[in-house]
């Protein structure tokens, strides 16, 4: 299974935690499609997905927790904060990484793969920078059939793209990252 990354060439600290992550991610991925090949671990609800990245994290060295309790900014007024949940965090290299995934639908168009983006990036954005040093809206876009590959590659989130997958199309996910700043 090979991981790759799409879009700019990037060595900075945080394209390496996160190369490294995927590369442990399609390690993960490679052993389901061995032991149990007929599940998919991407192509079921977000959860599954999350959970094996949690996996990855801690398998790549990281410090990994999911789903777990914070107090997020109150969309209504962004002064209060509401109890909630985040999805994924991890610490590498002395520093702490904060996740907020969607999974895209069954065969997504480049809207489609726009308003993911979007709802994970407000969703990261309720959560206080305080929580992390690098905070991360991510899409998670699971390849049905070969219809939306054209539309996978060429999608830019404004961030770091990867893709993991067999030569043969019958595992293939793509990953899009977009930081807050």
């Amino acid at each position: 299974m090979k991981h790759t990354h799409i879009g700019l060439s990037n060595t900075t600290r945080k394209f390496r935690v996160l190369d490294r992550w995927m590369r442990e991610t399609a390690t993960l991925l490679q052993g389901f499609r061995y032991y149990t090949p007929e599940y998919r671990p991407f192509q079921e609800l977000e959860v599954p997905g999350v959970s094996l990245l949690l996996a990855a994290a801690a398998s790549a060295g990281y410090y990994p927790i999911s789903e777990y309790k914070i107090s997020k900014f109150d969309r209504s007024d962004r002064r209060k904060t509401r109890p909630g949940r985040a999805d994924l965090w991890f610490i590498a290299n002395d520093k702490s990484y904060s996740f907020e995934f969607k999974r895209a639908w069954d065969i997504s168009s480049k809207a489609q793969l726009e308003q993911c983006m979007s709802g994970a990036f407000v969703d990261i954005c309720d959560i206080p920078s305080s929580e992390s040093d690098y905070a991360f809206a991510a899409v998670i876009a699971p390849v049905f059939d070969g219809a939306c590959l054209d539309i996978y590659n060429a999608f830019n989130a404004g961030g770091l793209n990867f893709h993991i997958g067999t030569t043969d199309h019958d595992v293939d996910v793509f990953f899009f990252f977009k930081e807050r700043i």
